[in-house]
């Protein structure tokens, strides 16, 4: 996405309909590094303490290439993409909310964006399989 693209992502009008898509998926994989896992998970727990985040454990498996993948279920995934949107763009005044620093600014606008692109690929209408959030850039050809 072009930076442009990238704010009206994080816009309140496609917001809403982004949380519904997402929580009607029943699950998805979403893969990246274990520390970025941690970092999204601690965001969107802290940045919306009214909307349970959590994911059990056994939810998280470490590839053989040090990637983790985690399932989450639609509930989970709207849960995550609320809490880091909030972070990002709190729209209202939001009782305790957290001046994130600005590295975890970047994580938690990577991690939406990436979670909206694959959400806005689902619909109720379509058969098949949720593809996956991948939070992993690297430079073509380099090593996994």
């Amino acid at each position: 996405m072009m930076w442009w693209a990238d704010e009206r992502a994080l816009g309140l009008s496609g917001f809403r309909k982004r949380l519904t898509r997402a929580a009607g998926i029943s699950s998805v994989i979403l893969v990246c590094h274990p520390q970025t896992w941690t970092t999204v998970a601690w965001i969107a727990r802290t940045a919306k303490k009214a909307v349970d985040a959590r994911v059990d454990s056994g939810a998280v498996r470490v590839r053989e290439d040090g990637l983790a993948e985690i399932t989450l279920s639609g509930v989970q995934l709207a849960a995550i993409m609320h809490g880091l949107r909030t972070a990002c763009k709190p729209d209202t005044y939001v009782a305790g909310w957290v001046n994130f620093a600005d590295p975890h600014l970047a994580v938690a606008r990577r991690a939406y964006l990436a979670m909206a692109r694959t959400v806005e690929q689902v619909s109720s209408t379509h058969t098949g399989t949720v593809p996956p959030i991948v939070i992993d850039d690297r430079a073509p050809g380099s090593p996994s």
